[in-house]
């Protein structure tokens, strides 16, 4: 269990923004000035720790899973568990872009640079968010392999989705269900 708080991290991480960005507006709120910047100071150093840490849990969590720290089961279920978190920041981050080509459109000149700052900055937060649970996913496949879930060339096509939009979602249900189905040391769930 205390192996899987390491996705804990990457779970929050396209929410990140959204939680420092209250706290500092709750923050600021309630802290006299001269308090203000030394807050300031301290929430910005741990967000730059957060944003540090999030690829480092990814890769010592993918390592663990690889090396078999993690059961394939646990693997594909709490790689699912983290991309399903992540799919309403995808959608948020859909929506984001959209209004801000829209906007654009409407500010003439200057819109194309909203609209190219409001997709550059949604297709970056996508781009960082998939490559974490790529990552993660990478060694759940090969935890799968190793034990005989999946074949080699079912691997590499899953390691591959893994890092594509709309389709790595997919392709975690699917290795859900597989590892579900063929692994021996699962624990037995009740679905209700």
């Amino acid at each position: 269990m205390k192996k899987n708080l390491l996705l804990l991290p990457v779970g929050l991480f396209p929410y990140g923004e959204l939680i420092f960005a209250l706290i500092y507006s709750l923050a600021n709120a309630v802290l006299p000035e001269a308090a203000s910047e030394i807050f300031t100071l301290a929430l910005s150093a741990l967000m730059a720790a957060f944003y540090i840490s999030c690829p480092v849990c990814a890769v010592i969590w993918a390592v663990f899973a690889a090396k078999g720290r993690i059961s394939p089961y646990e693997a594909a279920k709490y790689v699912l568990v983290v991309k399903a978190v992540h799919t309403p920041a995808y959608v948020f981050n859909f929506i984001a872009a959209f209004l801000g080509v829209f906007v654009g459109a409407l500010a003439s000149v200057w819109g194309i640079g909203i609209a190219a700052v409001s997709i550059g900055l949604a297709v970056a937060a996508d781009v960082c968010t998939i490559a974490l649970t790529g990552t993660c996913s990478v060694g759940g496949v090969i935890s799968m392999y190793k034990n005989g879930v999946i074949s080699k060339k079912y691997a590499v096509i899953s390691g591959i989705l893994s890092f594509i939009f709309c389709a790595d979602i997919i392709t975690a249900i699917v290795l859900f269900v597989k590892c579900r189905r063929s692994c021996p040391d699962r624990p037995q769930e009740n679905l209700l």
